[in-house]
């Protein structure tokens, strides 16, 4: 039996938007919540892989709560100008500005599809 990730990649993504899975509704209030920040994602392109699959455990973590019942927060920041970025900057010639914009449009395409 062949494996077919993009397919079912591809169902679930559909059905998490179709159903607002991750969507935030105004009842969330009345819930438990929950706050969970676990590092800033650095614009350097060459990390974006190590930096997923550490953010997917995190992000599972999240989603169990959430599941639970809990109001989750789970942000996502960008540390577009700490050291990595410096560097990435200086070796390349390009201002950490325009690698976190480009880093951002990349990153979000992965985090909706992992292949």
């Amino acid at each position: 039996m062949k494996y077919d990730f993009l397919t079912i990649e591809r169902k679930w993504q559909e059905y998490w938007d179709s159903n607002k899975t991750f969507h935030v509704f105004d009842d969330e209030r009345n819930k438990s919540s929950m706050y969970w920040i676990c590092f800033r994602i650095h614009p350097e392109p060459a990390c974006t892989l190590a930096i997923r699959k550490g953010y997917t455990a995190t992000d599972i973590l999240c989603r169990y709560r959430r599941m639970k019942g809990f109001a989750v927060l789970h942000p996502m920041g960008w540390d577009a100008f700490g050291l990595p970025a410096e560097r990435y900057a200086m070796q390349t010639n390009i201002h950490p500005i325009v690698t976190t914009e480009r880093t951002l449009t990349h990153f979000d395409a992965r985090l909706k599809c992992w292949a």
